[in-house]
């Protein structure tokens, strides 16, 4: 801004201006001085009053002299009165010799009390130092700062300073910016850029939950079909330009419906996350597994020189499913049916079919299942949907004809005592007959059989035929299938075979697993309650396995434990197998029952057996199913299944009659 130095340092304010001071003169006589004294006392009463703008002072005479804008220099005085910022003209010594409307309203004082004061009054004294240490001609600042105001509030503010040499004085002129608004501004920004990245974030979360909702199963994070589809239609494509083959392998859990009745669906879901692991685990980097639904999964395993390589990967997945699941209820093992379908790059178009594949995979895990389950099919072209719905329904017909056509027949595999060698009872196995002189071993019919509701049948035809050999003097175990534990009419069965052949009930044993006593406890053991009640004896088979605890055993009145063969086939290697065969022992003796160990196959095994006080023992070692013996002095007891079941999660089965 220009300054005149015949002026005042800021634009004067409209209105009337100030008395023009006299011309400096010596004062030659009282009234005189008495005079000027009085012009001069107006003039600092219009600056007090806001009349005018700025007072320069010069000492170099007895009487100070004041100087105000010319008219031509008002435009300035109508600028800086309407800035938005607070401006002000302060002295060397820090007095205030200007300041504008807004500087008082941001001081909350009056104009007249702001003019004259010192600006360390409402800033700190190093800020004031600071700006007041530019030189001339130079600018200062910015500097934030606060103002105090009335009642010791403080306003955030922005100083921005010039000096200026008027006359040789040196003015130090201020701008003063309310950061209040600007800082609410900004941090009104900042929560919405903070919003708006907030939204933004929720929905890329947003998108990538529904994108994963769309591609992945919900339950094992696993892909889903229409993802493992897309990946197997970039397989077959990538074979194809490279001359590899690619495999699809098609897991399908057995039985996995027992899992669910026995520990309800949280036990049901955890089995399933477990499973998707140890697929996870057992493959290798490149492939890919997925859940379709259900208990079925699927790998892909790409990039195959040959059909062996799928088979490699088949045969890892069989053994990491066959370690049991660690549950908080207990363990449980399960078995799975396993279809491979291998397409070599020759038999590849030009636009490979996916679900081809699938359906190939698909189809070798249903022969599988169709032939006992638990084991590993390669897809060929014999195996159909056609065919092996037909050969379901051939089935059923095939057990509907051995039920009416008397083509069941029970073998008996001897159980012997540990301490003596004697034999003291037979386990009877159920075959059926093909009607060409040879037997089929019951993993063949018996899964077919539980579907379609005909065990219950068979359990009949089973214990009306072993309370009939007992009355030989044969004690007779009958191992009841999952459907008939707790079955009110079996108990009728049993009450009135007893009766109608006089034999003892003390030789018929009847054996439960662990599965269906955990189906419905309560109902188990009413049922174990009323076969005492007859005189009949209790075993609880596969003991070990499923999810019962050892506490369980408690409220069942049985007099055997037998030990599943899952404790037993790596015995004399397995320190942690000889720990829970040890444990079963003690709790058997602790509870007064005998234990029975399964799957006996050498004198090695037999021998820690013994030095583990297990009972008895049955397997290979001691014999293979054969006819039973006629008389009865050959045995004290013969044990007799009902129905060899199916393995299902509560094991991996003892290779009755193999």
């Amino acid at each position: 801004m220009r300054v005149d130095p015949s002026a005042g340092s800021r634009p004067a304010r409209t209105g009337p201006d100030p008395p023009t001071p006299p011309a400096a003169a010596p004062p030659d006589d009282l009234a005189e001085l008495q005079l000027r004294l009085i012009q001069a006392e107006e003039t600092l009463r219009a600056i007090r009053h806001g009349e005018v703008d700025a007072l320069v002072v010069q000492n170099s005479t007895p009487v100070a002299q004041v100087f105000t804008l010319s008219s031509a220099d008002r435009p300035y005085r109508m600028f800086v009165e309407n800035m938005r910022d607070g401006a002000a003209t302060v002295s060397t010594a820090g007095i205030i010799l200007y300041a504008n409307h807004r500087l008082a309203e941001q001081l909350a004082c009056p104009l007249a009390q702001v003019i004259g004061s010192s600006i360390s009054d409402y800033i700190s004294e190093t800020v004031s130092s600071a700006l007041r240490r530019a030189g001339p001609d130079q600018q200062g600042g910015p500097h934030e700062a606060e103002l105090v105001i009335s009642g010791g509030r403080r306003l955030p503010v922005r100083v921005n300073a010039a000096t200026l040499e008027i006359d040789g004085q040196e003015l130090l002129c201020l701008t003063v910016a309310d950061l209040t608004e600007q800082n609410a501004q900004k941090h009104e920004i900042a929560r919405l850029g903070l919003a708006q990245a907030d939204r933004m974030q929720e929905l890329e979360l947003a998108q990538a939950a529904l994108t994963q909702q769309a591609t992945h199963d919900p339950l094992t994070g696993l892909p889903n079909r229409s993802l493992i589809i897309d990946r197997l239609s970039q397989a077959l494509a990538l074979a194809r330009r490279l001359g590899r083959s690619t495999g699809l392998i098609f897991v399908d859990l057995d039985r996995f419906k027992e899992i669910n009745d026995t520990g309800g669906h949280a036990a049901g879901d955890a089995v399933l996350r477990h499973i998707g692991e140890r697929l996870l685990s057992a493959v290798r980097p490149m492939d890919s597994v997925s859940r379709l639904g259900g208990d079925e999964f699927v790998v892909l395993v790409p990039m195959l020189h040959s059909a062996e390589g799928g088979l490699i990967v088949a045969r890892r997945i069989a053994a990491a499913l066959a370690v049991p699941i660690q549950l908080s209820h207990g363990s449980v093992s399960v078995s799975a049916s396993i279809g491979i379908s291998i397409s070599a790059a020759s038999e590849l178009g030009a636009d490979p079919d996916p679900d081809r594949l699938l359906r190939q995979a698909d189809t070798a895990m249903y022969h599988a299942k169709s032939l006992g389950g638990s084991r590993t099919e390669l897809f060929d072209a014999a195996q159909t949907p056609t065919v092996l719905q037909s050969d379901r329904a051939m089935w059923i017909e095939r057990i509907r004809h051995a039920l009416n056509d008397d083509r069941l027949v029970l073998h008996g595999q001897p159980i012997v005592e540990l301490a003596t060698g004697r034999i003291i009872q037979h386990e009877l196995l159920l075959r059926m007959r093909d009607g060409q002189g040879g037997l089929i071993l019951p993993l063949a019919f018996l899964p077919t059989a539980e579907r379609c509701g005909l065990i219950h049948e068979i359990d009949e035809w089973v214990i009306t035929r072993a309370i009939a050999m007992a009355t030989d003097g044969l004690a007779v175990s009958v191992n009841l299938s999952a459907a008939s534990a707790g079955d009110p009419r079996v108990l009728e069965l049993v009450g009135r075979e007893l009766r109608e052949h006089g034999t003892d009930p003390s030789k018929v044993i009847f054996e439960i697993t662990e599965t269906a006593v955990m189906q419905n406890m309560d109902r188990a053991a009413s049922f174990a309650e009323h076969l005492l009640q007859f005189g009949c004896k209790l075993a609880l088979d596969d003991f070990g396995t499923g999810f019962a605890s050892f506490t369980y055993i408690k409220r069942l009145p049985v007099q055997f434990l037998k030990i599943d063969i899952e404790f037993i086939r790596e015995l004399v290697h397995s320190q942690r197998d000889r720990f829970v065969v040890r444990a079963i022992v003690a709790l058997a003796t602790d509870f007064g029952q005998l234990t029975i160990a399964e799957g006996v196959e050498d004198e090695a095994t037999a021998d820690v057996l013994r030095e583990l006080g297990v009972t008895y023992a049955q397997g290979y070692l001691y014999g293979r199913p054969g006819a039973v013996p006629a008389n009865p002095a050959a045995s004290v007891g013969i044990v007799t299944s009902v129905a060899e079941r199916h393995p299902g999660p509560g094991a991996r089965r003892r290779p009755r009659g193999l």
